[in-house]
């Protein structure tokens, strides 16, 4: 088709140079039979350097259309052999623990981590899709950075724009890391559970902990990628540690964009379904201002949640006077609150409103701990006034989930 299409185009202005050549005299009579043919002859060839520039331009334009193509498939090629891997090693090490074990249960337990591994293997291809969407462009492994979400007005500081592209690298090729950190009952210091958070953690090997990464995630678009990965991780781990016999609760942030994230939290849901023994072992945690700007849709999931037997919790308390009846029918069972607040101000005051917060909290079965608790002397001025869960340095520092299981 294009080649009748030059050879048409060739016919017009060689016909139009001919027509020149020949009837130029007749038209101009000053004109001679030698200036007609010169004449006919620079139209012509006008004609064709023109042609020949438009002929580059569109095969340059397909060239760069089978390049943006190939570039396409080999990232999708690139995608299919790492999850291909990652895949065989989850056989692998099914295999080595069956055969310490022995074959008990081996086909199950192959089932439950490929589960897994679809669910993120989803999870990270739908916001390479998304990002594929927005930008119209596939994304490449590469050293250039992918264009970021939301599109900006403006490019970010030259500054950020290495840790953008770090932050991007390690949710592309899913490396989320999940940290724990103890919460103990007082005054026996005896651990109840963990709270979990995230780190991301770079090609050369270093962490990126969440004061590093999450305002420029934020910026982007990514934190939800991110919120939704530590779902993920969150899950596994439980699913791990049950497994041993020595089981924990967890409590995990959950972030009103996943909760907006309809499409995501139908496939958590569905993932917890099936999967009824982990759901009584995960609390949810929503600060104190994103429980009051909650919508229908998201109270209709946070229920969803309750309803397989996961619980909620408040973080970040700031205001002492609130609905807590409506939130413990909601199904918050545990309220969190930092020690500044606790102990900042008139010290009589400070016990007044902690006894008062807890006297209502524990009328509502609602358990009250007390966060940021680092050095001794805080704890006995807490225990003066009647803490009984505490979270802290104090007891112990963020650690990698392997560490801490």
């Amino acid at each position: 088709m294009l080649a009748i299409v030059h050879a048409f185009l060739f016919l017009i202005y060689a016909g139009l140079a001919l027509a020149v050549a020949i009837l130029l005299p007749t038209w101009v009579r000053a004109v001679g039979d030698v200036e007609a043919l010169l004449a006919g002859g620079l139209l012509f060839l006008f004609a064709a350097l023109l042609h020949e520039m438009l002929s580059r331009v569109v095969r340059h334009g397909a060239l760069l259309e089978r390049l943006d193509a190939q570039r396409r498939r080999m990232a999708e090629q690139e995608d299919e052999l790492s999850w291909t891997r990652r895949e065989l090693k989850v056989v692998r090490e099914v295999l080595e623990q069956v055969a310490r074990q022995g074959p008990v249960g081996e086909d199950d337990r192959i089932k439950e981590v490929m589960a897994e591994l679809h669910v993120l293997k989803t999870l990270v291809t739908r916001l390479s899709e998304a990002e594929e969407e927005r930008v119209g462009e596939p994304l490449v492994r590469g050293p250039v950075p992918l264009t970021v979400r939301p599109r900006r007005e403006e490019p970010l500081p030259a500054a950020e724009t290495p840790r953008l592209a770090e932050v991007r690298e390690a949710l592309r090729n899913d490396r989320v890391e999940l940290v724990l950190q103890p919460i103990v009952t007082l005054p026996q210091r005896k651990q109840f559970s963990f709270e979990c958070y995230s780190r991301l953690v770079t090609p050369e090997g270093d962490r990126l902990t969440p004061d590093q990464y999450l305002e420029i995630a934020e910026s982007a678009g990514l934190i939800t990628a991110i919120d939704n990965m530590l779902l993920f991780r969150c899950i596994q781990l439980v699913r791990r540690i049950e497994r041993k016999g020595r089981p924990h609760d967890f409590f995990c942030n959950i972030s009103p964009r996943t909760l907006a994230d309809a499409e995501f939290f139908d496939d958590f849901i569905g993932f917890l379904e099936s999967n009824r023994d982990l759901a009584g072992h995960l609390i949810f945690e929503l600060s104190q201002a994103h429980y009051a700007g909650l919508g229908e849709d998201e109270v209709e999931r946070l229920q969803r949640l309750t309803a397989l037997g996961c619980r909620l919790s408040l973080d970040r308390l700031e205001k002492i006077e609130f609905d807590i009846g409506a939130l413990a029918a909601l199904g918050v069972r545990y309220v969190k609150v930092d020690l500044g607040r606790v102990t900042d101000g008139e010290t009589e005051d400070c016990i007044r409103d902690f006894q008062y917060l807890s006297s209502r909290l524990r009328a509502h079965e609602i358990e009250l701990i007390v966060g940021k608790i680092e050095q001794e002397d805080q704890l006995l001025e807490l225990l003066d006034y009647g803490a009984e869960m505490g979270q802290g340095y104090l007891f112990g520092s963020p650690k990698a989930a392997k560490q801490a299981a």
